[in-house]
């Protein structure tokens, strides 16, 4: 009978760490799972981030483009005739400058 008992108590002792071996596994990969979602929807809102930061960083060489054009429009032989034209009065020589004098 005591042989019988000590087999018994080795099949329950055995089921029992079966069963708390099956309940860790399913623990483990429950938090895995959690984990890896968790890191999916950092994955994507790190992807939306860099996609944003590289829209800003197109803008952004767009407006260089402008400016280095601007810059050489204001550079030029062009620009430096217009406002000295416009904004100071100065004229070519054999030219005539007409001024309409308002009361």
């Amino acid at each position: 009978m005591s042989e019988t008992a000590s087999n018994k108590d080795y099949k329950g002792f055995r089921f029992l760490r079966a069963l708390l071996t099956a309940i860790f596994l399913l623990a483990f990969s429950g938090a895995c799972v959690y984990e890896y979602n968790a890191l999916k929807q950092e994955e994507a809102e790190l992807q939306a981030t860099c996609d944003s930061i590289q829209e800003q960083i197109t803008a952004e060489q767009a407006k260089v483009v402008l400016y280095k054009v601007d810059k050489a429009y204001y550079n030029s032989d062009e620009y430096r005739e217009l406002m000295a034209r416009n904004r100071f009065r100065m004229i070519f020589r054999g030219e005539v400058l007409i001024q309409v004098i308002e009361n």
